[in-house]
């Protein structure tokens, strides 16, 4: 038979000791409204113009470039110039843009909770690291059908493969469009795009092979040789995807 314990009978205490909660890190929206009040609106001057010699870019092509947002854009000074549209064209220095991106990625990109509840536009592959952002790829949009081509190209060509997006390494870039040894893709044949940044834009560098290999069906029949199994063709999409994956983390 067990005695009950009365009112007057001493309590036993927890020896186990008290665990200080750690402070959470901030959480994606508290980052996101710290980073749109850290922004100041540039005051704007319609006589403002960029020193001589400086890179810049059309405002249109610099959102897409850096992923940046009107409010963002507007903390840099721009020049205006007329355009052959309604609204004259506004131009930003490259180096600034580039600063703004970096400091963007620094606040928001690199913290590895934002992906899990606020949906936060992502950042070009090409900055990779807030400390070790790269240039851009350089984009050609230029193409003509190669004079030895057999057969003239389609009207219409998709340049983008329809299992990645974004930008390469070079090496993947040759893997990608390589076909036989000596119709290769070497680093060589898109040095031009590697001196610009070691980034390379699928489409342009489609259209550098294609124009290499004497047109559109030249180079699809030589792609097609080049891959008789069809389980290679997405073993090799896999490991492109699965290294853009690991440099992005």
């Amino acid at each position: 038979m067990t005695q009950r314990a009365t009112s007057g009978s001493p309590k036993k205490t927890s020896a186990s000791p008290t665990k200080s909660k750690q402070p959470d890190s901030p959480g994606p929206r508290a980052l996101q409204k710290e980073w749109n009040l850290s922004l100041k609106p540039w005051v704007k001057d319609p006589k403002f113009v960029h020193p001589k010699g400086t890179k810049t870019v059309s405002k249109t092509d610099a959102k897409k470039t850096f992923k940046l947002n009107d409010k963002e854009m507007a903390t840099l000074p721009y020049e205006s110039r007329p355009s052959d549209k309604y609204l004259p064209m506004q131009l930003y220095n490259y180096n600034h843009l580039m600063e703004l991106a970096k400091r963007k990625c620094s606040k928001l990109a690199a913290r590895p909770r934002l992906a899990s509840t606020v949906s936060i536009a992502a950042l070009p592959a090409w900055m990779e690291h807030m400390s070790n952002a790269q240039p851009p790829p350089l984009k050609l949009s230029d193409y003509s059908t190669p004079p030895n081509a057999v057969t003239p190209d389609p009207e219409k060509i998709i340049w983008t493969p329809s299992k990645i997006s974004g930008p390469v390494t070079v090496n993947d870039a040759c893997r990608l469009y390589c076909t036989d040894s000596s119709t290769q893709i070497t680093p060589a044949d898109i040095r031009d795009l590697a001196n610009h940044s070691p980034w390379i834009d699928l489409a342009t560098v489609a259209k550098r092979a294609v124009a290499l290999h004497g047109g559109f069906y030249a180079h699809k029949q030589l792609y097609a040789l080049r891959l008789p199994n069809p389980g290679e063709a997405d073993q090799l999409l896999a490991s492109v995807n699965a290294g853009m994956r690991r440099r992005r983390c």
